[in-house]
């Protein structure tokens, strides 16, 4: 009896040695995980299960890995689009500003000196405030836009239409503002009417700002030509101009949302113009390129769908 005793005593004493054994080591995986967990959940964005293929839970190892490399792009994400509003914020509080300080200026000396200024003096004030006030209603409708194409409020309907119709209706538009300084535009384009399966008012849009920046950094006696040509599945447009071109440096830049170019020197926004462009380029899913060299103009290009 006593031999027995002694015997099952010492079996029950082995079988729980055996059973702790046993469950150290099939949870190892499972302690190793939990305190991964409890690192990155403590702020430890580089903690990572290491080997997974190797544990007895890879299913599990992997799942957490790519959670956590999910969470960590998110977070980067969330972080650039913030330094980027706090950068557009900036950049545009800088432009209402100054528009609004000539306003405020050119008012304040209309009300101060309105009996003894002559009657081209006051001419001249009301329409520097005209065009300020235009500036700034040309930055609001600017903003209102890239917001609404940002927060995907707008979506495309796609039709057919003739895009060099468009175009030379366009140029017509832009033609008066051209010739004021004293820039020839003009069209390069065959006979054919080309008709291409498109967004018209989101295709009218690119191509405006287009124009408005190429006419805007090209000086007096200048060229801007738009041109569009034919291809297989495609039709290709190309503004170019005979500016002062764009630094190679500065290049990768230009369509982020108000770029301040030219640091340098006096300082430029490229406002949100580009920015646009790019967003509705975005959406149509195709891209738009820019081939410039300093002091010989640019040329910006994208494509559309043949009809």
């Amino acid at each position: 009896m006593k031999l027995g005793i002694g015997a099952t005593l010492l079996t029950m004493l082995f079988a729980a040695l055996l059973g702790l054994l046993s469950i150290w080591f099939l949870t190892k995986n499972l302690r190793v995980m939990i305190s991964t967990v409890n690192k990155f959940q403590e702020g430890d964005r580089t903690a990572r299960i290491k080997n997974p293929e190797k544990s007895d839970i890879e299913v599990f190892a992997n799942s957490f890995n790519d959670m956590a490399d999910t969470i960590v792009s998110n977070i980067d994400k969330i972080q650039s689009v913030d330094t980027l509003r706090r950068e557009l914020i900036a950049n545009v509080s800088h432009d209402l500003r100054t528009p609004l300080a000539i306003l405020k200026g050119y008012v304040e000396t209309l009300q101060i000196k309105k009996d003894t200024l002559t009657e081209v003096q006051k001419d001249e004030y009301l329409q520097i405030t005209h065009n300020n006030i235009d500036r700034l209603s040309n930055l609001i409708n600017q903003l209102f836009e890239y917001s609404k194409l940002e927060s995907e409020q707008v979506t495309p309907v796609k039709e057919p239409f003739s895009i060099t119709e468009l175009s030379y209706d366009l140029i017509e538009k832009f033609k008066v503002i051209a010739e004021k300084k004293q820039i020839t535009l003009q069209m390069d384009a065959s006979n054919e009417n080309n008709f291409v399966y498109a967004d018209v008012s989101m295709v009218e849009r690119a191509l405006q700002n287009l124009l408005e920046n190429a006419i805007k950094y090209t000086e007096p006696n200048g060229k801007v030509t738009l041109a569009i040509k034919k291809q297989a599945k495609k039709v290709e447009i190309n503004i170019t101009d005979t500016g002062a071109g764009i630094p190679i440096n500065e290049q990768p830049y230009i369509f982020d949302r108000y770029k301040q170019l030219d640091k340098s020197e006096k300082k430029r926004g490229a406002g949100l113009g580009l920015a646009i462009v790019k967003k509705i380029m975005e959406m149509r899913d195709t891209t738009i390129t820019v081939l410039s060299k300093p002091k010989e103009g640019s040329t910006f290009s994208f494509t559309l769908p043949v009809h």
